[in-house]
């Protein structure tokens, strides 16, 4: 029988050290978003306050706690009011809910049109395209806003992480030139990205600790990810599978230009 491997943690609440009244902590990461939400239960039910801002650590060596962020600045989400848990011959027990500090980047919408194209020009030339460009979309348009110069993929993706307010790392994908992109009123940047990428089937990786965005092909593979320290001690098999990336996984797809 496997022996359960400990995990260590300590919780902050305003850079002061919660840890001796928690009584347990989770955390994950929310389907289609990236960043994390955890949820800490306390023996203290007055202490939290709902404006405080929460780190949390863990390792597997309990001489080195801090060994790994994995909740940086989380925030209590204000529409989760404290649950208070009260059983007979025990404590209280209060429990909080949060996302980690970026998680309003993954929500954030544009309030107009974005038209997004690739072609320079004078005021006069840009206009007569983007109109043309717009009688062609079926959707909603309202008010716009017109973004030029965009040529590649990766230049599309900065911008739309800019306006979220993520940052966007460059490199590890290659430079896919772009048509005009329509983003429309109320998307999430966030999914805007994601439908862009999932033709190309690029892994996104998102940094909590630096809020940002990296595009990776899966043919290149340059990660620069953060790791957490595993003693030797905790290892009992490794088994090492070769893989074989000489042919491409993916359909390439001729499109007419957009004039």
């Amino acid at each position: 029988m496997t022996a359960p491997v400990p995990l260590y943690t300590r919780v902050y609440m305003d850079n002061h050290d919660v840890t001796p009244w928690v009584e347990s902590v989770s955390f994950g990461t929310p389907t289609r978003y990236l960043e994390q939400e955890f949820a800490i239960t306390t023996h203290a039910w007055h202490m939290f306050d709902i404006n405080a801002r929460f780190d949390i650590y863990c390792s597997y060596d309990s001489a080195l706690p801090w060994a790994s962020c994995v909740i940086r600045q989380g925030h209590i989400l204000p529409d989760k009011v404290r649950t208070v848990t009260v059983a007979r011959g025990s404590q209280p027990l209060t429990t909080v809910v949060g996302k980690s500090w970026s998680s309003s980047s993954f929500r954030k919408t544009c309030r107009h049109t974005m038209v997004i194209v690739p072609f320079w020009g004078g005021y006069t030339y840009n206009l007569g395209l983007v109109r043309s460009i717009l009688r062609k979309y079926d959707g909603p348009v309202g008010r716009y806003q017109v973004y030029n110069g965009r040529n590649d993929l990766a230049q599309v993706l900065a911008l739309l992480c800019g306006r979220a307010s993520f940052h966007y790392v460059s490199g590890g994908h290659p430079r896919y030139p772009m048509q005009p992109i329509i983003v429309p009123p109320g998307k999430s940047y966030w999914d805007a990205m994601l439908d862009l990428v999932e033709p190309f089937a690029l892994d996104v990786y998102y940094s909590e600790w630096s809020n940002s965005l990296h595009f990776i092909d899966p043919v290149a593979r340059q990660y620069w990810r953060p790791t957490m320290q595993v003693p030797g001690s905790l290892v009992d098999t490794i088994t090492a599978v070769p893989e074989n990336r000489r042919k491409l996984h993916r359909v390439l797809v001729r499109v007419p230009t957009w004039r």
